[in-house]
């Protein structure tokens, strides 16, 4: 079956506008981060203190994220721009370490969190597709966080986590519904280091007190 074609409703994609006030020093900053993605796997002792307060590191093409300078929560997030867009990121991916296991959340530009009915991951020989009631709206700690959900427990995150591991790109899409109104999204998410992300953040948390 080939891809429908997205419908040009009100809620058809659309690259985002460009977003005028970001300085040339901050852009600088962008690129230096981007650059760092692409770099090898970095060891324990490349981990550096942000100024947010947090506790980073880079590896490959994902970074890894301690809250309160390594004592708070982790993640491993993917964050980019969609082509032709002067923002930081359109699109996030998030796996965040809590007490009983890993986390899943997504976030997507102009993603109607509330309308969505379909959420497809797609790897080079296998493809998870999860229906509404696979995902709640925000964040799993701040739920009113717009264009973002959290898998729910029995959405099987852990089939996706590790068929993540074990690929080089995912495919996640996106299918929405409000009435006559459809929306469709795509995002291709480089996995280069998110193995080394994980095992990183389970050495920062086994060894801290």
């Amino acid at each position: 079956m080939g891809r429908r074609a997205l419908c040009l409703t009100p809620w058809a994609s659309k690259a985002p506008a460009r977003r005028p006030g970001i300085s040339p020093f901050r852009r600088a900053l962008a690129g230096l981060a981007l650059g760092a993605l692409t770099s090898a796997p970095l060891a324990a002792s490349d981990w550096f203190q942000h100024p947010f307060g947090e506790l980073r590191a880079f590896h490959q093409d994902w970074l890894v994220v301690c809250a309160e300078k390594g004592r708070g929560a982790c993640r491993a997030v993917r964050a980019q721009a969609a082509p032709g867009s002067d923002a930081f990121f359109d699109q996030r991916v998030s796996l965040k370490r809590g007490d009983t296991g890993w986390h899943i959340e997504l976030m997507q530009r102009d993603m109607p969190e509330r309308d969505l009915e379909r959420v497809t991951f797609r790897f080079a020989r296998e493809e998870i597709a999860l229906q509404a009631g696979a995902w709640v709206p925000g964040e799993r700690a701040v739920r009113n966080v717009a264009e973002t959900i959290t898998l729910t427990e029995g959405a099987n995150v852990d089939a996706i986590i590790d068929a993540m591991r074990a690929g080089r790109f995912l495919e996640i899409g996106y299918e929405a519904r409000s009435g006559a109104a459809r929306w469709e999204a795509r995002a291709r998410v480089p996995l280069r280091g998110l193995s080394a992300a994980m095992a990183a953040i389970e050495t920062h948390l086994e060894a801290r007190p």
